[in-house]
């Protein structure tokens, strides 16, 4: 009788075990269902509000073109309060005045940041002329001895003949010699990134990073890239309004000192000795006669921008989701020109 009994313990030991196991198992399974469906939820509504900021973008650029960025703050305020105190209008104001405005806001137990900002503020690569990037390249740490290369391929990747240049190359003659060919565009860039494809653009020049001398026994060279001053949108003149002191530094008779001051004049400045309020600049007349610059810069300049580079973050708890796109306003409608979801 002991030994049966202790048999029948034992197997209901056994069957406490498993069945323990059995709910743990169950327990842990639903655990996990319910994060993934909490993972699933929040990313949908952290998407909901990244999209929710690209139609505020839409109402802000159109709102902006119907307000006189030159109006005194006290004419802004009026205008507010006539229209029952839109809360919207003052990110339109300014960005009607700077052509460039961020937006933080709490969205449906969510945060939304938005940020507009005008293409314009980079250069135009299609529009490059010889100077231009031989600006950018003292700008980036680029060796004087590279120029020569990366000048003539890029002018004969967008030009439409055949006939290479001194130090360029074509399709004949490299781009259909190479282990996986490709033809020459014969035309204007598509996008940034396709600078990768012509002879002499590395990744580590373009984007910056290292690029070790495989040649010579001397130091890896180290650049700083020049992707995040570029665009393929506009007719290549920089909004001096929201340009970074970088892209100012590539126009003619800009150093850094000059850039400097151009931020300091549109953003304001306070020390001890002087203080300078912040004024975007009107026009092109009043950034020369504000910065004492020679009238050929004119024609690298602008105040207005059509194109807006929108970049709407959309969190829900610790899930972020993004969507950044290249919008153009004109005849009171927006087009998109490129959309990226991360």
């Amino acid at each position: 009788m002991r030994n049966k009994q202790g048999s029948a313990l034992i197997i209901v030991l056994w069957i406490v075990i498993i069945l323990s196991l059995i709910v743990g198992s169950f327990s842990f399974e639903a655990q996990i269902q319910s994060r993934i469906t909490s993972f699933y939820r929040k990313r949908d509504k952290a998407d909901a509000i990244a999209l929710s900021g690209i139609q505020v973008a839409r109402l802000l650029i159109a709102k902006s073109k119907k307000i006189n960025p030159n109006m005194s703050d006290e004419e802004a305020i009026s205008i507010a309060i006539e229209k029952e105190d839109d809360i919207w209008f003052p990110d339109a104001k300014d960005l009607a005045m700077n052509n460039s405005v961020i937006v933080e806001k709490e969205i449906a137990g969510g945060t939304l940041k938005l940020h507009i900002t005008s293409e314009r503020s980079r250069r135009n690569v299609n529009r490059l002329k010889a100077d231009d990037w031989e600006r950018i390249f003292e700008l980036t740490n680029v060796p004087e001895d590279m120029w020569p290369e990366l000048i003539d391929s890029f002018s004969d990747w967008l030009d439409k003949d055949g006939i290479t240049r001194i130090d360029g190359a074509e399709s004949d003659d490299y781009y259909m010699n190479l282990e996986e060919p490709y033809q020459a565009r014969n035309g204007y860039l598509d996008s940034v990134g396709e600078l990768l494809l012509i002879k002499g653009f590395s990744r580590a020049l373009v984007y910056g990073g290292i690029m070790p001398d495989s040649e010579n026994d001397i130091e890896p060279v180290m650049f700083d890239g020049f992707a995040d001053m570029l665009t393929v949108y506009g007719d290549g003149k920089v909004d001096v309004n929201t340009a970074s002191t970088r892209v100012l530094m590539t126009l003619p008779e800009v150093d850094d000192l000059v850039a400097g001051s151009i931020i300091e004049e549109r953003e304001g400045f306070f020390s001890d000795i002087e203080e300078i309020e912040a004024e975007p600049f009107k026009d092109e007349s009043d950034f020369l006669a504000r910065l004492e610059l020679p009238n050929s810069v004119k024609s690298y300049i602008t105040t207005q921008s059509g194109t807006y580079r929108i970049t709407s973050e959309g969190t829900m708890g610790n899930i972020t989701r993004s969507i950044w796109c290249v919008a153009n306003y004109k005849n009171n409608k927006i087009e998109y020109l490129r959309w990226r979801e991360d």
